[in-house]
């Protein structure tokens, strides 16, 4: 695909700026753009939003590391709420085929250019739509996916901006725009196996809910707490009979 397959709105703004010219909403985050991206000064393309809600590099590569030791078999990853790619462009580094998916314009234009900066575009295809309604039907699946459905799923779901950082404990079923469980249920749509990043405060007990209903008293789900500068991130939650553990 071409970097014009995917039309941006006038009033949204790609952004690849020096710190002078980068706003001041973002300027913060300026210190960790080699931990969200390596290849950042070759080009890579944010959103004022995707400063603070793309997955660490380190972190993303983390994560598709863990999903093969889990699943050594696995060749296609789906990856909903691929913002500006740092979680698939980790996964087209191991996997033959990713599907990237969002809702946002800019998002799947950023995610697009940046495939393209980590030289994963061959094996990456994307998707323009909401995840609510493309879950409905499965016309939206590439035709070299098998029986559209993947061997791996993955989303990281808006965690509302920094300020669940404040939060006691964070509500997974007051989740917008989708609550644990719709995801979870969409999910299990197109693959047996699948995962979710969610805040490290987050309520294990509803973790549990939803595991129970998916799978009843038999089945476990594996949780991973990822870390970064000596800091929990975030809780990786994997979903699944071939990657489910012991709560």
């Amino acid at each position: 695909m071409s970097s014009s397959d995917f039309e941006v709105a006038d009033e949204d703004e790609l952004l690849m700026h020096t710190y002078a010219t980068l706003p001041k909403n973002c300027k913060k985050y300026w210190q960790k753009r080699y931990l969200l991206f390596s290849k950042f000064d070759n080009g890579v393309l944010m959103t004022s939003e995707l400063w603070y809600s793309v997955t660490p590099e380190l972190t993303a590569r983390v994560i598709a590391k863990i999903v093969r030791t889990l699943l050594p078999e696995c060749k296609t990853v789906l990856d909903v709420c691929c913002g500006g790619g740092g979680n698939s462009i980790q996964f087209a580094k191991i996997f033959p085929s990713v599907v990237a998916v969002d809702v946002n314009a800019n998002n799947v234009k950023c995610s697009q250019h940046n495939s393209m900066v980590y030289g994963v575009e061959h094996n990456t295809s994307f998707v323009l739509g909401d995840w609510n309604i493309l879950c409905q039907g499965s016309d939206w699946v590439p035709e070299h996916i098998p029986h559209k459905r993947f061997d791996f799923a993955f989303c990281l779901p808006p965690w509302g901006g920094p300020k669940y950082k404040y939060q006691e404990q964070f509500d997974l079923n007051a989740m917008e725009p989708f609550s644990l469980r719709q995801l979870c249920l969409s999910m299990c749509k197109f693959s047996d196996n699948f995962g979710l990043f969610l805040p490290r405060n987050l309520d294990f007990d509803q973790i549990r809910e939803v595991t129970l209903e998916l799978y009843g008293e038999k089945f476990k789900t594996r949780v991973i707490c990822l870390w970064q500068d000596q800091r929990p991130l975030g809780i990786l939650v994997i979903f699944g009979p071939s990657c489910g553990n012991e709560i």
